[in-house]
């Protein structure tokens, strides 16, 4: 049977902010198997990159968890202390950050902060740190090590800094990787590469991927369950082929909408959900999506609605084809 790598039950959380109490994220749930990739998909604004960020418990100051829990291989690391999870972070889990140019620290080498998780994690003498940080950059397809290793940030390219980060990510050999936005800003055919790369990375050292994204063909390439993140809540969950071809939510039908067909002309007209995001200074008395929704009825104002299984593994918080009794 197949291990939990990590568990998130009805996470809520606050970030204390000038006007009040923001909530990035308010009711999120989901499991992430070993060897089975979960994609989290939502405009900017839903809570994915918040929720990535609480699984590492990286949400600096003025970010608390303030519902829920979050178990990583079964141990509760809701509350955990910052030492455990030092130890946690690189060794068994790791995160590539959205934005390589800003994650990557612009005045120290490529090489010292590659080998940074070597030195806090692996008992191993300078010479066998260098040694494998050649081996790393080698690992995710970089030819020109050495002058890499010596060199600066600014002085890569951007596809040349994500796979920085993936070495960075991967130097310890962690059981789940969680990529946040791991193609965006990046063009096509380096996008194609980086996407390789995570493939054949998993397939040789056995890392299971969480991706946070909010492009439908990342989510298609790459992931094998779905949760759709709307306003801080998972309205949407299930297997991705299910959730492809029978979307149940209003929100997920309109993100499929919203992607272009490869089939279509110059005057195809691109199709984008009517209003905005919601802002999380407050919970909803009805549906979040309500305001946006082509079917809402007066119930949705008032009533807020539960997270269902309709099938077999696939749940949405909606009223829409909800089963009586």
């Amino acid at each position: 049977m197949a291990k939990t790598l990590l568990q998130v039950e009805h996470l809520q959380v606050q970030f204390t902010m000038e006007a009040g109490i923001s909530f990035g994220v308010k009711d999120v749930s989901f499991s992430v198997t070993e060897g089975v990739n979960l994609a989290l998909i939502g405009e900017s604004g839903s809570g994915k990159s918040v929720t990535s960020l609480s699984c590492m418990r990286l949400l600096g100051n003025k970010g608390r968890i303030s519902r829920g829990f979050i178990a990583f291989e079964g141990v509760d690391i809701t509350h955990a202390r910052e030492k455990e999870m030092q130890k946690l972070r690189g060794e068994r889990m790791a995160m590539i950050f959205q934005e390589p140019m800003t994650s990557l620290n612009p005045v120290l080498t490529i090489n010292f902060q590659l080998s940074e998780a070597l030195r806090l994690h692996r008992d191993l003498s300078k010479k066998e740190i260098k040694d494998q940080c050649r081996r790393l950059l080698q690992q995710v397809g970089i030819a020109d090590v050495e002058k890499v290793l010596a060199g600066f940030p600014h002085e890569l390219s951007g596809g040349m800094r994500q796979r920085v980060l993936i070495a960075m990510a991967i130097a310890c050999k962690p059981r789940l990787l969680i990529a946040d936005e791991p193609t965006t800003a990046l063009d096509v055919t380096i996008q194609a590469q980086i996407l390789a790369l995570l493939k054949k990375l998993q397939a040789e050292m056995g890392i299971t991927l969480m991706l946070i994204t909010h492009d439908f063909g990342v989510v298609a390439e790459m992931a094998d369950q779905v949760v759709v993140l709307y306003g801080g809540y998972a309205v949407e969950q299930g297997e991705v082929y299910e959730l492809f071809t029978h979307p149940l939510h209003p929100y997920t039908q309109g993100l499929i909408k919203s992607v272009l067909s490869l089939d279509a002309s110059i005057d195809t007209p691109l199709y984008s959900i009517p209003g905005t995001v919601p802002l999380m200074f407050q919970e909803p008395r009805g549906c979040p999506f309500y305001d946006r929704c082509l079917w809402g009825t007066d119930r949705c104002t008032r009533v807020f609605p539960e997270l269902q299984e309709r099938a077999q593994g696939h749940a949405v918080r909606c009223f829409i084809g909800e089963k009586s009794g």
